[in-house]
C-alpha cells in the first residue's frame, strides 16, 4: 500500500460520513412529510364522513317527504 491509498481512507470515511448525514436528513424530512400526509388524510376522511352523513340525512328526509305526500293522496 502506498501513501496515496492511506491518505484516501480518511477522505473516503469523511465522504461516507457525509452521505450518512445526508440520508438521515432526508429520512427526517420524509418522516415529517409522512406525518403531514397522515394528518391531511385524517382530516379529509373526517370531512368525507360528515358529507356522507349529511347526504344520508337529506336522502332520508326526502324519502320521508315523498312518503308523507303519498299518504296524503291515499286518504
Amino acid at each position: 500500500m502506498g501513501d496515496d491509498e492511506d491518505d484516501s481512507v480518511p477522505e473516503k470515511l469523511h465522504a461516507i460520513d457525509q452521505e450518512i448525514k445526508d440520508k438521515e436528513e432526508e429520512l427526517e424530512y420524509l418522516d415529517a412529510l409522512d406525518q403531514n400526509l397522515i394528518v391531511k388524510e385524517c382530516r379529509c376522511n373526517d370531512k368525507f364522513k360528515e358529507a356522507r352523513e349529511e347526504l344520508i340525512d337529506v336522502q332520508v328526509n326526502s324519502l320521508r317527504f315523498i312518503f308523507d305526500c303519498f299518504s296524503l293522496y291515499d286518504k
